[in-house]
């Protein structure tokens, strides 16, 4: 998952191998967490909805969501320990952990993480990116009902050369909200209700035949419409594609400029080797407004 081969369950101390280095991924602990920004030269600051926050640290790295989980991530980003808050469902630190946190790792390791679900059309990834609510996980399952297979959900890695994206597999469980329920019925999937309350369709089989990443085709920003009964897609060009999918960043508000200048880099390479179009979706029953 992500270029990452993971090994055992959170509960016992999940390690992952990534060469050239092994992450393991500690059971979670308890002790309070504080509301307010940790100590630390800030990373990444992020108050739109949690406030987070990632500061650099003696020790290396701290992620903290306020009141309620951080992480310690080491200076060789080669252990992650995860805290939860005594009030806090420990059993959402696993959600955190395979999205925002493995995210926040990589992306301190060099590697591009957008906010996207991946399916694969014909030997052709598609990468269908956007902010949470915005209906790619959606869009992704009604795509998979007509055949296309599940490269992964919420978290892509763009791996390759400028010239020759590959989208790595993910995840494999599509997390759908309980409005989308009647599409989560056209799937024959394994189910399970998550600690956010989202239902989770299992999807084996699209990395094993792609264990290496799926040439990537197209990032793809689907948009719900209540205006029209048939999609629509536009394609974006110059600067606006540019900056769509830097709007879509698995994790924003990055303070680091070096973090900041690579993301520009990468995304202007992406936009240059492939197509970033806009879907408008029609978004009517059983989908309900918000």
């Amino acid at each position: 998952m992500h270029g990452l081969r993971l090994r055992n369950a959170v509960a016992s101390g999940r390690a992952v191998s990534h060469d050239p280095a092994r992450v393991t991924l500690h059971p979670t602990g308890v002790r309070p967490i504080a509301h307010t920004r940790p100590e630390g030269s800030a990373v990444l600051v992020d108050t739109t909805r949690w406030p987070t926050w990632l500061v650099a640290t003696d020790q290396g790295y701290l992620l903290r969501y306020a009141g309620q989980f951080e992480f310690e991530i080491d200076a060789g980003l080669a252990d992650i320990r995860p805290w939860a808050d005594p009030s806090s469902d420990l059993d959402f630190t696993e959600v955190l952990l395979y999205g925002a946190v493995l995210s926040t790792l990589l992306t301190l390791r060099g590697e591009l993480c957008l906010h996207a679900t991946t399916v694969v059309v014909d030997g052709v990834a598609i990468a269908l990116s956007g902010a949470s609510g915005q209906g790619k996980t959606t869009t992704a399952a009604l795509l998979v009902s007509s055949g296309a297979e599940l490269l992964g959900d919420d978290v892509l890695v763009v791996d390759g050369t400028p010239a020759r994206p590959l989208a790595l597999p993910g995840p494999l469980e599509l997390r759908l909200r309980p409005t989308a329920g009647a599409v989560a019925d056209l799937l024959e999937a394994r189910r399970r209700v998550t600690a956010d309350d989202r239902i989770a369709l299992h999807f084996p089989g699209a990395p094993e035949r792609w264990p290496d990443g799926a040439p990537l085709g197209a990032v793809v920003i689907p948009i719900p419409d209540r205006e029209h009964t048939e999609p629509r897609i536009d394609t974006l060009a110059g600067s606006t594609s540019l900056s769509a999918v830097l709007a879509n960043l698995r994790m924003t508000g990055w303070r680091d400029d070096s973090i900041v200048q690579h993301h520009f880099d990468r995304c202007a390479d992406l936009v240059a080797s492939v197509p970033v179009l806009v879907l408008r979706v029609p978004w009517t029953e059983p989908f309900v407004a918000g």
